[in-house]
């Protein structure tokens, strides 16, 4: 699934062509395609537990707003004690307080924003 998120970012890259755009032509929603893409911007330690399947895209998102250290020692702990996804988002709140979690989704929707503009 990687190598599809990698591919989609690609395509962005080199064409004239929007997360829209892309989203419709493979028949995914813009969504589906900025979430596939946000995953790019983790630790590579977590994107390596997401390729081996040691976590799911949900607890993955979940540590997005967390620095690369922060979201590794966690997604170690998620493994270890098989925390769902509910308590992983528990322990990013733990961490960061109901602000940093909003400014996190607030900086996506610009960024989702701009590429959208171009």
């Amino acid at each position: 699934m990687l190598k599809k998120r990698e591919a989609y970012k690609k395509l962005l890259e080199i064409g004239d062509t929007t997360q829209s755009e892309l989203a419709k032509s493979l028949g995914k929603s813009q969504s589906f395609i900025a979430n596939k893409l946000r995953l790019l911007k983790l630790a590579p330690k977590v994107l390596l537990r997401l390729r081996e399947g040691k976590i799911t895209e949900r607890h993955a998102r979940a540590v997005l707003s967390l620095s690369d250290s922060e979201q590794e020692a966690l997604i170690e702990q998620v493994i270890a004690q098989k925390l769902n996804v509910k308590q992983t988002e528990d322990r990013v709140r733990q961490k960061t307080g109901p602000e940093k979690v909003k400014a996190q989704n607030l900086r996506f929707a610009q960024d989702v924003t701009q590429h959208e503009m171009r």
